[in-house]
C-alpha cells in the first residue's frame, strides 16, 4: 500500500510527475498548467502564516482546511495514476477536465455563456429598464436560451444528465388564495436557473473542435504519448550454487513503473473502478469519440446568419446490410 503523501511540495512534485506521464499533450499541459496555478494561490494565501510561525521558530499544525486541501491533492494524483494505468473512468475524466466538459474550464466557459449581452440589457433612454434578476418576468441571456433549446431537441442521444425543462410557470395566486409572494417566485427562478446551468454543455471554438474530430476518427492524425511499459522491478541473478533463501518474497517487492497495477483496491471499489486497460491508439480514439458526442459547437447558419450550435457524433456509422431485391431473393437458394 503506497503512504499517502503529507508533505504540500512532495505532493506537488507526484501530480507535476504523474501529469508528464498523460497521453494526450493537451491534457498534460492542461493539467500541468491548472497544478501550478492551484498551489501557488494556496501558496500566496497561507505564505504569510507559514513565515511568522518560523519566524517564531514554530510551525503551525496543519488546519482543516489545509487537511482537505491535501487530501483532494491525494485524490487527484489517484485519478491521474488511474488514467495512466488505463482505468477507462479515469481516462475520461482526464479528458473532461481537458476539453471543458466539466471543471475549471467548463465554469470559466459557462462564466460568458450566463454574462448578459447588451442585447439582453434595455437602453435606459426607450422608456424601459430591464426586469430585477429571478423575476417573473426575467429571461436568461441570449446564448443561454440560444445553447439550452438546441441541446433539448437532441437530449436523447446525450448521456444521463438531467432533463432539461421550459422555464417554470408562476401560478397568479397560491394556496391561501393571495398573490403568490416574489420570494418563491425568486427561488424557483433560480433554482431552474442553476439546475439547467449545470446540465449545460458549453461549446468548443471551432478549431479546437476539429482537433478533437480528426483524433478521434483519423488514425492518422492522431498523436498520443502513449508510454511504454517499463520493466517491473526483478531480483538480479547471480551464477551461484547456494539457495535464495526462503524468506525472500519476490512478488513484495515495490515496482519501479508507475503505470503498473497495485492490488490496493478493494473487492467493492475493484467492481467500481474495473480492470485497467491497455493504452493503446485505438483504445484512447474511441474515448475521445465519447467526448466528442457531448461537445457543441458555435454556427452561423448560412440562410438567417444567426448564431446556432451543431451537435455531431464524430463516430463513423455502422455498416449496414442493404435491402434485399426480389431477384435476389428468388435466386438466394438456387
Amino acid at each position: 500500500m503506497t503512504v499517502p503523501y503529507r508533505n504540500p511540495l512532495h505532493l506537488y512534485r507526484a501530480l507535476l510527475r504523474e501529469t508528464s506521464y498523460l497521453f494526450h499533450p493537451a491534457a498534460q499541459r492542461f493539467h500541468g498548467q491548472h497544478i501550478t496555478w492551484s498551489f501557488r494561490r494556496q501558496q500566496a494565501k497561507e505564505g504569510t502564516v507559514r513565515a511568522k510561525g518560523a519566524q517564531d521558530g514554530l510551525l503551525p499544525f496543519p488546519s482543516k482546511d489545509e487537511s482537505q486541501r491535501m487530501r483532494r491533492g491525494r485524490r487527484y494524483l489517484y485519478m491521474l495514476q488511474r488514467a495512466n494505468q488505463g482505468y477507462a473512468g479515469a481516462v475520461l475524466n482526464v479528458l473532461k477536465m481537458t476539453f471543458a466538459r466539466k471543471g475549471k474550464r467548463r465554469r470559466e466557459l459557462l462564466k460568458e455563456i450566463m454574462a448578459p449581452s447588451p442585447a439582453d440589457i434595455m437602453a435606459p433612454d426607450q422608456g424601459a429598464s430591464s426586469p430585477t434578476r429571478y423575476s417573473q418576468d426575467w429571461r436568461p441571456p441570449a446564448k443561454f436560451t440560444l445553447l439550452l433549446r438546441s441541446q433539448h431537441k437532441l437530449q436523447s442521444f446525450l448521456d444521463a444528465r438531467g432533463r432539461i425543462k421550459p422555464q417554470p410557470k408562476v401560478p397568479k395566486k397560491n394556496r391561501w388564495n393571495k398573490p403568490f409572494p416574489k420570494s418563491r417566485i425568486k427561488s424557483m427562478m433560480r433554482e431552474w436557473y442553476a439546475k439547467h446551468a449545470d446540465t449545460l454543455l458549453p461549446p468548443l471554438e471551432e478549431q479546437e473542435w476539429l482537433g478533437i474530430y480528426k483524433t478521434a476518427t483519423d488514425p492518422a492524425m492522431s498523436k498520443w504519448n502513449v508510454p511504454k511499459r517499463r520493466p517491473q522491478g526483478s531480483v538480479p541473478v547471480y551464477a551461484s550454487t547456494t539457495a535464495l533463501p526462503e524468506l525472500l518474497d519476490v512478488g513484495s517487492l515495490a515496482s519501479t513503473s508507475p503505470q503498473a497495477v497495485e492490488p490496493q483496491y478493494s473487492t467493492r471499489v475493484g467492481a467500481i473502478l474495473r480492470n485497467p486497460h491497455h493504452l493503446t491508439p485505438r483504445y484512447l480514439r474511441r474515448m475521445m469519440a465519447r467526448i466528442l458526442q457531448n461537445t457543441p459547437t458555435p454556427l452561423a447558419s448560412s440562410e438567417t446568419g444567426k448564431l446556432a450550435m451543431r451537435w455531431e457524433s464524430g463516430i463513423r456509422p455502422r455498416r449496414e446490410p442493404s435491402t434485399c431485391t426480389e431477384s435476389q431473393k428468388i435466386t438466394l437458394f438456387d
